[in-house]
């Protein structure tokens, strides 16, 4: 992979909860010298919404813990395996 990508997986809208939860997939490089690749991981953000129509929180989980995402790049066969690629969702270069 030349650049980083992120994928949209998925997006809904929960009117009860007052909550946006998009899924997606990330993958790339850091732009280092060295050009190390992230390992795709996949993800989860959910936005909170206020009485005003605001943001008032972001929460994200990711399928990596972030010392995995972190010590990876380094050491690229360190923690848990790389996210599969998918063909699903709406692709952002």
């Amino acid at each position: 992979i030349k650049s980083s990508k992120i994928e949209l997986l998925s997006i809904s809208n929960d009117e009860q909860a007052r909550t946006i939860t998009a899924e997606w997939r990330l993958e790339g490089r850091l732009r280092l010298p060295w050009k190390p690749a992230i390992k795709p991981y996949t993800g989860c953000t959910t936005y909170s919404i206020n009485d005003d129509g605001l943001i008032y929180q972001h929460v994200e989980e990711w399928s990596v813990t972030a010392l995995d995402a972190f010590v990876s790049v380094l050491f690229p066969w360190f923690g848990e395996k790389p996210a599969p690629p998918t063909d699903a969702g709406i692709s952002r270069e």
